[in-house]
């Protein structure tokens, strides 16, 4: 929030507890100006001038929060519900996934929906990865570790959170789908940085004995990069479920959206 609307909550709460002490029923009137003057002073007091108050239209990301219903105006794309604290990104990647599909069933190239695919969950890894490096006390070399953690390192990152978290990113994902998910990250990997060409490290590190060194990639199959953007989601929801069992959400405003929805 700014320091306007944070004044304005700090005076709104100071004025509810006055009109409680007051002991009466009755019409109570807050003009806004005054209001603010009044908890954090004035220059003629001797005290900070309190801040200007102005009316924001918006900042730039709405979104309404999956798990509390809260509407959230945030600066940037990705954040914290103002309510319960569920992280929006999951949304946000539900959104460029869709768009995605979208674009691929519409004609799109399947090479640029698979690159995309694996950049939206790379920013996604990375946002969790610097919230853990804010809020999670660690040592100096994992915090360098996570602070420049690389999300398209599909064959370290899942070892890695395991082991430094606890949190398990193919958890219910099948054998085969993380596998065919690897060599899609690979490939992308080679279609980005390798001009398309096949080289021996990329059969070394995707395990993939369908191609030889030298031969070009020519797209991919619409089916695979479907396939491939279902198990980036699983393992999006993982990585956020993990998230918050290190970073735990408030679950009354949770539970009261629950019990408001099957009230309707």
């Amino acid at each position: 929030m700014s320091d306007a609307q944070v004044a304005f909550v700090e005076s709104c709460c100071a004025f509810y507890h006055h009109v409680q002490s007051l002991d009466r029923d009755g019409e109570f009137s807050i003009k806004v100006a005054d209001l603010i003057e009044k908890t954090h002073g004035s220059r003629d007091e001797g005290k900070t001038a309190p801040p200007k108050f102005f009316v924001e239209v918006t900042r730039q990301t709405r979104f309404s929060c999956d798990a509390c219903g809260t509407q959230n105006d945030i600066l940037g794309r990705f954040g914290y519900c103002s309510t319960c604290g569920t992280r929006n990104d999951i949304q946000m990647l539900e959104h460029d996934i869709e768009a995605i599909r979208t674009e691929l069933l519409g004609g799109g190239k399947t090479t640029i929906a698979l690159k995309e695919a694996v950049d939206v969950f790379d920013s996604v890894g990375r946002n969790h990865a610097r919230q853990l490096v804010a809020h999670v006390p660690m040592t100096p070399a994992r915090k360098e570790k996570w602070g420049r953690a690389n999300f398209q390192q599909i064959d370290k990152i899942p070892e890695d959170l395991k082991r430094d978290f606890d949190i398990d990113v193919l958890k219910k994902v099948s054998p085969s789908d993380a596998e065919h998910a690897k060599i899609m990250f690979h490939r992308r990997h080679v279609y980005t940085h390798k001009g398309a060409t096949v080289d021996q490290k990329y059969i070394d590190d995707s395990g993939d004995t369908s191609v030889t060194v030298g031969q070009l990639l020519k797209g991919e199959k619409k089916e695979d990069i479907i396939r491939l953007t279902q198990t980036i989601m699983k393992m999006a929801r993982n990585l956020r479920d993990g998230f918050h069992s290190i970073i735990p959400v408030h679950e009354q405003p949770i539970a009261y959206h629950a019990n408001r929805k099957v009230v309707r």
